[in-house]
C-alpha cells in the first residue's frame, strides 16, 4: 500500500492509509460529455486524463467544489489512488435502476409464503463521544476520537510555520461539552481543536503540531470500540530520505 508523503514546514509527514474500513465508500458518477481530468483541484492545473461522455467513476474527498476520482471498482478508500480531480459541476449521479415489476406465478407465491424480512435498522446519528490523547513508549502520542457508530473520516495535512493534521467527519449530529480545545503540550503534539458547523453537520478536528519536526502518522479505525486512532511518531531517518 502506497504512503503520501507531505512537506510540512522544515519536516515531513508520513501520512498511511486508514485501516480498518469497510469496501462500500464514495460514490458513483458519469460525465455527460467529454470532460478532463486535473492532476490537481484547479483549472490550471495539469491535465492527466480525459472521460467521454457516459464514462462513470467512483468520487470522494470533495473539497473546494473538486472531486477525486477513481475507477468505479477501486476499493480502497486512499485519496493518493485517485486518477485525479474533477470540477463537481461536470458530473451527474448515476441513477439507481427501478426494481422491475414483472414477478412470475411462482414468484408471487413464494414470497407469500415466505415471512417478509424485517426492514433495516436506520443508522443513530452520530455522535463524538470523547477526543483523548496518551503518551505511549518509543516516543508515540496517540490521539482516540470515541464514536457511537462507525464512521469514515477524512484526513488531511496543512503545511506551514503552525503544521497540522486535520480530521473531517461529515453528517456529526452532536459533540460531547469540553471538548473544544484541549491543551497537550507533547513533544510532538501541542494542542487539539475541534468545531462543529451545526448547519453543515461536519466536525472539524485539528492537531496542532510542533514545528521543525518530520513525523509518521498511522490513522486505525476499530470497528469494535468505534474508535478512530492517530498514532503520531518522529520519523526514522530512513523515512525522512
Amino acid at each position: 500500500m502506497k504512503n503520501l508523503i507531505l512537506t510540512l514546514g522544515t519536516g515531513l509527514i508520513l501520512l498511511h492509509p486508514a485501516t480498518g474500513y469497510g469496501q462500500e465508500w464514495g460514490r458513483i458518477m458519469s460525465a455527460p460529455e467529454k470532460t478532463n481530468i486535473r492532476a490537481a483541484r484547479s483549472i490550471h492545473a495539469k491535465i492527466s486524463g480525459r472521460l467521454n461522455a457516459g464514462d462513470r467513476v467512483r468520487v470522494d474527498f470533495l473539497r473546494d467544489g473538486w472531486y477525486a476520482v477513481f475507477a468505479p471498482d477501486e476499493q480502497k478508500r486512499v485519496e493518493s489512488r485517485a486518477r485525479g480531480y474533477i470540477y463537481a459541476p461536470r458530473l451527474t449521479a448515476v441513477p439507481v435502476p427501478a426494481a422491475s415489476k414483472k414477478t412470475d406465478r411462482k414468484t408471487k407465491s413464494l414470497s407469500q409464503e415466505t415471512p417478509t424480512a424485517p426492514a433495516s435498522r436506520k443508522e443513530p446519528p452520530l455522535e463524538v463521544k470523547n477526543i483523548a490523547v496518551k503518551f505511549e513508549p518509543a516516543g508515540h502520542e496517540k490521539v482516540f476520537i470515541d464514536f457511537n457508530r462507525d464512521v469514515a473520516p477524512e484526513l488531511f495535512s496543512i503545511e506551514g510555520k503552525d503544521p497540522r493534521i486535520v480530521i473531517d467527519i461529515k453528517n456529526v449530529s452532536s459533540v460531547r461539552q469540553g471538548l473544544t480545545r484541549i491543551n497537550v503540550r507533547g513533544k510532538l503534539i501541542r494542542q487539539i481543536r475541534s468545531s462543529l458547523d451545526h448547519a453543515s453537520r461536519q466536525l472539524r478536528i485539528v492537531v496542532d503540531l510542533s514545528p521543525s519536526i518530520s513525523y509518521e502518522v498511522e490513522p486505525t479505525f476499530y470497528r469494535a470500540e468505534k474508535m478512530y486512532v492517530l498514532d503520531i511518531s518522529a520519523a526514522s531517518v530512513d523515512q525522512k530520505k
